[in-house]
C-alpha cells in the first residue's frame, strides 16, 4: 500500500527533525555531553538506518515488513524515553 510506506517515511522525516532539533538545543545549552551525547548519536544512527530501509522500500506492490514497522516504533519510544530522562535530570539539577 503506497500510503503506508509514504506515511512511515513522513513520520521518520519528522522524527529526524525532532531528534536533530533537540540535540542542537541541548548543545546550545551546554548539557549534551557524556552519556546524553552518546545516546543522541545512537538515536541518529538508528534513525538513519530506519530511514534508509524506508527509502529503499518500493512505494507500490510490497507489504511493509514487520521489522521496519518495529524499528520505527522502537525508535520513537527510544527518543521519547531519552527526552524524559534528560528532563528528569534537568529537573533534579535545578532542585539541587
Amino acid at each position: 500500500m503506497p500510503g503506508e510506506i509514504d506515511g512511515i517515511r513522513s513520520h521518520l522525516n519528522d522524527l529526524g527533525e525532532r531528534i536533530n532539533a533537540r540535540r542542537e538545543e541541548l548543545q546550545r545549552e551546554g548539557i549534551l555531553h557524556g552519556k546524553a551525547r552518546e545516546e543522541a548519536a545512537e538515536l541518529q544512527i538508528k534513525h538513519a538506518s530506519a530511514l534508509r530501509k524506508a527509502m529503499d522500500h518500493p512505494s507500490v506492490g510490497e507489504a511493509i515488513s514487520d521489522e521496519l514497522k518495529s524499528d520505527v516504533q522502537i525508535l520513537n519510544h527510544t527518543f521519547e524515553r531519552w527526552l524524559a530522562r534528560l528532563d528528569k535530570k534537568s529537573e533534579q539539577a535545578r532542585k539541587s
